[in-house]
């Protein structure tokens, strides 16, 4: 049985033949600042530019929390779900989520959510909230 040779290397040395020169910044133009001299010299143009970011903040604001509620809300029908799939497996003997799922008739469910009743506590609640 032979042993492969191993030679051993010095890493200084290597680092001594492997010299490159330094590298050298890019020369780069700084991006043009607008002086706050500048900006008061047009208030009114800063003032529309403020108006412009602010009304955007708020819609962003606005559909981060309808999203959130869509997600409370998956997550409480996630949470309906389970509970009812554990009733049904109680009384059927059979509890999974595939066979609940097969029980429910949706285009009843979409036309139960599409009622007028159910669209006046909709938007009743959603008033509550933004009031």
């Amino acid at each position: 049985m032979q042993r492969p040779s191993v030679v051993w290397k010095n890493p200084q040395a290597i680092k001594r033949t492997l010299k490159t020169p330094p590298r050298r910044p890019s020369p780069r133009k700084p991006a043009p600042s607008p002086s706050l001299l500048s900006a008061l010299a047009n208030p009114g143009q800063l003032k529309a530019t403020l108006a412009h970011m602010r009304t955007s903040i708020k819609e962003m604001s606005a559909t981060l929390h309808q999203v959130e509620q869509l997600i409370d809300t998956a997550y409480n029908l996630l949470d309906a779900v389970e509970v009812i799939g554990r009733q049904v497996g109680r009384t059927s003997g059979k509890g999974s989520l595939l066979d609940l799922m097969t029980r429910i008739n949706l285009s009843e469910v979409l036309a139960f959510l599409q009622s007028p009743l159910v669209q006046t506590l909709l938007e009743d609640n959603q008033r509550k909230q933004e009031g």
